[in-house]
């Protein structure tokens, strides 16, 4: 039914991927034209808000779409916005042309033909990143429309570029996850020069001091998460766990309680020792099991391997905080961390030199950007630093060296890459945050065992 009813007039909708629940993504492809090419243009947006029958709201993430659709899109855009055009006069949506400081569509979108490629680029350059449709249902009144699909009479805007508005753009789901982050690290950034650890500390030691800060923030935001889209955490969950709902609130809890002992030093040993613990068993209950289901898919795996990195990293801060036995460098949690960081690192080091075009870091599925400067040189130089790293790690060779500088590559990577994937995706939890978070976290697990080996005499 939604591919029948989805995209203009004359276009096919080849892909109809669906689910209408918070946090959900949707993703559609229409075909053009054989006259146009016939190439696909896709479209793919995340659920904000879902009131049955009441109220449906979703970002439209405009250059995630550019990526998708190249030629597609641009040759879409002048039939795009006819349809745009037909709806506000038909007052189905009321300001269309306040896309752009009263500039009308048809202003926006002059590309007639797969010539005009250029063209269409500058225009869709100049429309939002991400786009708030808010549909509410016009008195519930359902029914045939003249072209004789079904669905609900609605009215919506679509919301200007201007500072402010950009700003309300960023739904509170993602606002209130980097709020809390944001305040955790702030917390760990005071503690650190209030303690007077920043000037006690020499050389690359105080890299290795924002460890615990770049690990806890994200915990932080990843726990915040736990309470703003709870029925999609709850929906990864094996079914034979009873309770999801309360599992989810307990879990999110314990990440911002924990989050806030490790920057702040209170109980920290007994936080650190219970993330490891957990991240160990999203392992053994949920993410070793999916993979299981299918070994080759490498994506899968490397989720796996993350949280293992993140175990690994938890219980290295707990045996550094250990006292004499962390630091001969000889306590068992400190030999387990730097297995558990190790081994995923090669492992992605792998993955980085077969895949150059992916992101690089933790190597899951997102092609990076064209507006990422350099592009594939940052994969390929991660991976020779994984390879190289990794090695000395999983043999016990200069492992606090080589811990550091791993870190500082993954900090570097976060820098140039992730941060304006975060930028441009700034409305997205799943394409935006979620992908700067596990980063920023993977490089404090890093530096979290490189603070617990010994050091090189």
């Amino acid at each position: 039914m939604v591919k029948r009813w989805w995209g203009p007039d004359r276009f096919t909708c080849s892909v109809a991927k669906m689910g209408v629940r918070v946090g959900t993504p949707r993703w559609y492809a229409c075909a053009s034209l054989r006259s146009w090419g016939g190439q696909d243009a896709y479209n793919l947006w995340e659920y904000e808000a879902v009131e049955p029958m009441k109220r449906l709201v979703y970002d439209w993430p405009i250059g995630r779409m550019m990526e998708l659709s190249r030629t597609g899109m641009e040759q879409c855009l002048d039939e795009m916005a006819k349809a745009l055009e037909r709806l506000m006069s038909k007052k189905i949506l009321k300001s269309i042309s306040a896309i752009l400081a009263g500039q009308s569509v048809a202003s926006l979108c002059r590309a007639r033909n797969s010539r005009d490629g250029d063209r269409a680029r500058r225009s869709l350059a100049a429309i939002p990143s991400a786009v708030v449709f808010e549909y509410v249902s016009h008195g519930h009144a359902t029914g045939l429309r003249r072209n004789g699909r079904e669905g609900i009479v609605v009215s919506g805007s679509l919301v200007n570029s201007s500072a402010v508005m950009t700003l309300l753009l960023i739904p509170s789901t993602v606002i209130w996850s980097y709020f809390v982050g944001g305040v955790v690290l702030a917390i760990g950034l005071a503690t650190i020069f209030l303690r007077g650890d920043w000037k006690k500390a020499r050389g690359f030691d105080k890299l290795i001091l924002f460890g615990p800060l770049f690990y806890a923030a994200p915990i932080a935001a990843f726990g915040t998460e736990h309470f703003t889209v709870t029925d999609a955490i709850a929906s990864v969950m094996p079914a034979w766990i009873p309770w999801h709902q309360l599992w989810v609130y307990f879990v999110g809890a314990c990440f911002i309680a924990a989050a806030l002992s490790l920057v702040t030093r209170v109980q920290a040993r007994l936080s650190a020792s219970l993330l490891g613990l957990t991240f160990f068993l999203f392992v053994v209950l949920m993410h070793a099991p999916g993979w299981a289901q299918n070994p080759r898919n490498r994506f899968a795996l490397a989720v796996a391997l993350r949280e293992i990195s993140f175990s690994g990293g938890a219980l290295a801060l707990a045996a550094s905080l250990t006292g004499q036995w962390g630091e001969r460098g000889t306590h068992i949690l400190a030999t387990i961390a730097r297995y558990f960081v190790a081994i995923p690192v090669l492992f992605y080091s792998f993955e980085q030199f077969l895949h150059g075009d992916h992101v690089p870091g933790i190597p899951l599925k997102p092609v990076t950007p064209e507006y990422v400067y350099g592009h594939a040189i940052w994969t390929y130089l991660a991976a020779v630093v994984y390879a190289v790293a990794g090695t000395l790690l999983l043999v016990s060779t200069k492992t606090r060296a080589a811990a550091t500088w791993l870190g500082l590559t993954v900090l570097f990577v976060e820098l140039v890459v992730y941060v304006p994937i975060g930028v441009v995706e700034r409305a997205s939890l799943a394409n935006g945050l979620n992908y700067v978070a596990d980063t920023l976290m993977f490089c404090g697990a890093v530096l979290l065992l490189a603070g617990a080996m010994p050091r090189e005499v």
